[in-house]
């Protein structure tokens, strides 16, 4: 500082070299092991073969079977001109038939955009329009929801059964598909929500998943005779991580009807099929008694805070991970595996993937000193769809790489705590006007936005509040219209 006066204060080093090494290590970019979403899917179908892939209602479905189902709906989707790069909506609830969908889209090798048939009916139009999408897979009951423009199959009507039908089951070869599928094309696009009252569609390679699913199913214990909960709804992105470990293992999925949110009427079911695996929000953690899930071994939360109270009441006798990861990281960043009394963290980083707390002028922080988090490696998402803005201001030149590789900006604040050779990530706050709500993020303009829409309301200001419960709810501030 005194030798060198024309040096910023704010860029005076306050690390020494070991920190520095540790604290912004993004040499291992590149180490993760990477395969498609489609070899990741049916990597057990062969093999599986009568073994048991999907409960649904109460009813059995082979590995076989679907397997087989799916490839003939591919074909149809092939047929129509589906394939790498190209997007199928499905505008489907959690059910069987969206993991048949995302089978068959898969298969072909194009994208797929999940959308909820219940969102209002400018923002599907908005989603649709706005991915791409050319052609899409819903059911009779949810036809009349889905924009016009777009070729809709109709999966449950007796007419297209009959024309699915009339197409192979066996295998997809590569060359099919209208062009080769390779790691670097879009798997899915989640859209979330947007600052201006238009979601964002979050457009997510093959790249980051396989390395992600290695991690997470050594953590979860994943094996044939798993049985794990598919409980996350289709619009959020752990549903992929659902289908993933269940389906790459061999493993039974047990599907939560959309009409179950929680409470008793989960706890049941959960305790009927024998669940031993979940990933699941806190919100929804929270409304179930443990002690009615004799079989349930491995929780993983995410989405939302992990509480203290919630990590008790659920540890003893389980594996109790938290889990930390933004849509444009590929689902999962980082982990903390939890004890009793464990400081709650959102841990480190998975193989693969670099995390830098960096200050605003992306210097790195002292271990215990709060800043940005930004994440780093192949699980980058392309970017945000037809928003080269957007995608500009938050994925960014990465200054600690030696390939010019880009981070992403979470705007979340964080700080490392803990020794230098194993430090652990600590979640604060955020930096921007964004809200975890139940586990999903939301733009707090975009509230703003769909209040000032309304003719008797002039300006509006929504804030996240915490109740006495610990739970964050939103809080609308309105000026009235003239008049």
């Amino acid at each position: 500082m005194v030798t060198d006066s024309s040096i910023r204060s704010g860029d005076i080093d306050l690390l020494d070299a070991r920190e520095h090494t540790v604290l912004t290590n993004a040499l291992h970019d590149d180490l993760m092991p990477q395969r498609r979403l489609v070899d990741i899917l049916t990597a057990r179908s062969e093999v599986g073969g009568e073994s048991v892939a999907v409960r649904t209602n109460g009813k059995s479905v082979t590995y076989r079977e679907l397997d087989r189902h799916s490839s003939q709906l591919a074909r149809v989707l092939i047929t129509n001109g589906a394939g790498p790069e190209s997007v199928v909506a499905i505008a489907l609830p959690r059910s069987y038939e969206m993991v048949l969908a995302v089978w068959a889209v898969a298969k072909s090798g194009a994208a797929y955009v999940p959308v909820d048939p219940n969102y209002p009916s400018d923002r599907i139009a908005h989603m649709i329009s706005d991915s791409g999408a050319s052609m899409g897979l819903t059911t009779s009951s949810n036809v009349d929801r889905v924009p016009d423009g777009v070729i809709w199959f109709e999966i449950d009507s007796t007419d297209f059964a009959e024309i699915v039908a009339t197409f192979a089951s066996s295998p997809i070869d590569e060359h099919e598909r209208t062009t080769t599928l390779m790691p670097d094309h879009i798997a899915y696009i989640i859209y979330t929500s947007g600052s201006t009252g238009r979601p964002k569609g979050v457009a997510v390679t093959h790249t980051g998943l396989f390395g992600l699913l290695e991690y997470a199913n050594d953590l979860y214990e994943i094996t044939a005779n798993s049985r794990v909960l598919h409980i996350c709804a289709p619009i959020f992105d752990p549903s992929v991580l659902e289908w993933m470990v269940a389906f790459y293992s061999g493993a039974t999925l047990v599907v939560v009807p959309a009409s179950i949110l929680g409470g008793d009427e989960l706890a049941e079911l959960m305790r009927v099929e024998r669940v031993s695996n979940v990933v699941i929000t806190p919100a929804v953690l929270g409304t179930m008694d443990p002690a009615a899930l004799p079989d349930l071994r491995v929780v993983s939360v995410g989405g939302d805070v992990s509480s203290p109270e919630l990590l008790a009441k659920w540890v003893q006798g389980r594996i109790y991970f938290n889990a930390y990861g933004p849509t444009e990281t590929t689902i999962i960043s980082t982990y903390a595996r939890l004890e009793a009394d464990s400081q709650i963290t959102i841990g480190s980083p998975i193989n693969g993937v670099s995390a830098l707390v960096l200050d605003e002028r992306l210097n790195p922080v002292p271990v215990g000193t709060r800043g940005e988090l930004y994440l780093a490696g192949s699980v980058l998402a392309r970017g945000y769809r037809n928003r080269p803005d957007l995608t500009a201001d938050r994925f960014v030149p990465n200054p600690f790489s030696p390939g010019g590789s880009r981070m992403y900006r979470t705007g979340d604040i964080v700080r490392w705590i803990g020794s230098i050779d194993q430090p652990q990530l600590e979640y604060v706050g955020r930096s921007d006007f964004q809200v975890k709500i139940r586990g999903y993020r939301i733009e707090l303009g975009e509230i703003n936005a769909a209040l000032e829409k309304h003719s008797l309301v002039a300006q509006a200001v929504t804030l996240g509040k915490e109740l006495q419960s610990g739970v964050t709810a939103l809080v609308s501030y309105v000026v009235p219209a003239s008049g």
